[in-house]
């Protein structure tokens, strides 16, 4: 899913990739509510445009956390992600973690990313 993530931001797909975000992470361009994801689809694609070239995955690694909602049983995650990005000038970079969950029991919801960060 963190592949597919970044393939669709790459491919500037930037509504594939925004439904791969979960509400914490919609929350950060101002979708703090279903009502508001169009805007929010809206900032995030504008920031993409602007802060990043290209972006691939070449490497994601499980790591460990003190995160309290870390659960392996519920399939949630953080991953460290490797990233070969081109960035526009001056942009700064894409965070190093992600935090994933995708719970493997019959039901559940689509997995999603829940969160980024720049260390643990």
């Amino acid at each position: 899913m963190i592949v597919d993530y970044f393939n669709a931001v790459n491919d500037r797909d930037y509504g594939a990739a925004w439904g791969y975000l979960g509400r914490p992470m919609r929350a950060i361009y101002g979708a703090t509510s279903p009502d508001h994801d169009r805007d929010g689809l809206a900032q995030f694609s504008l920031r993409m445009d602007q802060r990043v070239r290209c972006v691939r995955v070449t490497e994601i690694v499980n790591v460990g956390s003190a995160d309290p909602q870390i659960s392996a049983s519920m399939g949630i995650q953080w991953y460290r992600v490797k990233l070969d990005a081109e960035y526009v000038a001056a942009a700064g970079a894409l965070p190093a973690f992600y935090k994933a969950s995708a719970d493997p029991h019959a039901g559940a919801p689509p997995p999603l990313i829940m969160g980024q960060a720049t260390s643990l």
